[in-house]
């Protein structure tokens, strides 16, 4: 299933982050009650569960690749190493899924870090872009300012980001209307994927995540 979503703009988009970081907790409510609107193409599900929505096990997600950080600086799988990795795949144009997940993201590596600072020190949040032409280095350092101040938001050539995108098993396509190639929406699988210190896979929760749910996985993947 595929995500179907609005357009908006992105200074709009932009301008209401910091609502919904401010006001998260009780979106996340609503949207847990709305989620069944939302038609998300999964992630491939390996067969054991953390719960109703993440799951765990082994399966060939991760692997190479070679892209471009927010301050343009070359950035490879290698930086992952020694990291808890919570790695979401995404754009910053996106009107609503994108942001609220980032946002969920956030929260509960905060959350975490209250609890477990030393710990919480060892999680990397990715942010990779399924957008390259639009989300250029200068445009993700822009937008991952709205986000955890680790967060890593990372681009490149489109041919890199499709390499990093098959890593992953991501879905994405663009969704051009009226000829516009300009202000199109992207759809994607919305996926957050936990990587262990040595880039193997873990877990991935998908759909309507909540800070709650970033807790758990992090309290969990942790050694």
């Amino acid at each position: 299933m595929v995500i179907l979503l609005r357009k908006s703009t992105v200074s709009d988009k932009l301008s209401n982050i910091s609502k919904k970081m401010i006001g998260f907790l009780a979106f996340a409510t609503f949207a847990a009650a709305i989620s069944a609107v939302y038609l998300v193409k999964p992630a491939p599900q390996p067969a054991a569960s953390l719960g109703p929505s993440a799951s765990s096990g082994a399966a060939a997600i991760g692997g190479q690749f070679s892209l471009i950080d927010q301050y343009g600086r070359p950035v490879t799988e290698a930086r992952l190493l020694g990291h808890i990795s919570l790695i979401y795949f995404g754009y910053t144009f996106c009107p609503d899924v994108c942001p609220t997940t980032l946002a969920a993201i956030s929260e509960g590596l905060n959350q975490f870090e209250a609890k477990y600072a030393e710990r919480g020190k060892r999680v990397e949040p990715v942010f990779i872009t399924v957008d390259p032409e639009r989300d250029t280095p200068s445009v993700m350092a822009t937008y991952a300012k709205n986000f955890h101040p680790r967060l890593l938001a990372l681009s490149g050539a489109p041919v890199d980001v499709a390499k990093a995108m098959r890593a992953y098993k991501v879905y994405a396509e663009k969704r051009i209307e009226g000829g516009d190639t300009k202000n199109y929406l992207v759809d994607h699988a919305s996926t957050v994927y936990i990587m262990d210190m040595k880039g193997h896979y873990l877990a991935n929760i998908s759909g309507a995540v909540t800070p709650a749910q970033v807790v758990a996985a992090l309290a969990k993947a942790m050694p």
